[in-house]
Order: structure tokens, then C-alpha cells, then sequence
């Protein structure tokens, strides 16, 4: 297995732990999260298995539906998800 491979491999079950665990976090299933992100629930389920190479519009839908950012879910730490907050951003007054 050459680097490029490691890489994908390891990026792959990043995606899968943190998705899982996110999941358990906020008690949410399979089904929950596919409803919220437009999936079928077989496909998160093939996410959490490593089964398939999702694009950046699936992390990003996911991202979405879990209100967590991108970054979270293929970060290398295990630390607290970062709430993701919409809406709008404050006004800046001009000086």
C-alpha cells in the first residue's frame, strides 16, 4: 500500500469514528441521520463501514445535518465537536 492509499485508508476511518461517534453522542440513528442529510440509510450505514469513498458534498451534507463542521469530522484529535451555528452574521458598524 503506497502513501497516497494510507492516506485515503486513514482518512476513511477518521470519517467513520467521528460520524459514529457523533451519532451515539447526540443519540441520533442511522435512519435520523440519513433523513436529515437526503440519504438512504443503507449509505450511512456503508460510510460508518468503510465500504464507500464519499464525495466532499456527502461530508459536507453530513457536516450539515450533524450541525458539527467539516473539520470535525475528518480531524485527527477526538476532542468536542464544534457546534456549527447558522444564521446571519452580526452587522459591523463602519467607524
Amino acid at each position: 500500500m503506497d502513501k497516497l492509499e494510507k492516506a485515503q485508508k486513514a482518512a476513511r476511518k477518521r470519517l467513520s469514528d467521528h460520524l459514529k461517534s457523533f451519532r451515539a453522542k447526540h443519540s441520533i440513528s442511522q435512519e435520523e441521520l440519513s433523513e436529515r442529510a437526503g440519504f438512504h440509510r443503507t449509505y450511512v450505514s456503508q460510510l460508518e463501514r468503510q465500504i464507500i469513498n464519499p464525495t466532499l458534498d456527502t461530508v459536507v451534507a453530513i457536516a450539515v445535518a450533524l450541525e458539527v463542521e467539516l473539520t470535525d469530522l475528518l480531524s485527527e484529535h477526538d476532542g468536542p465537536p464544534t457546534t456549527l451555528k447558522l444564521g446571519r452574521r452580526p452587522s459591523r458598524k463602519s467607524t
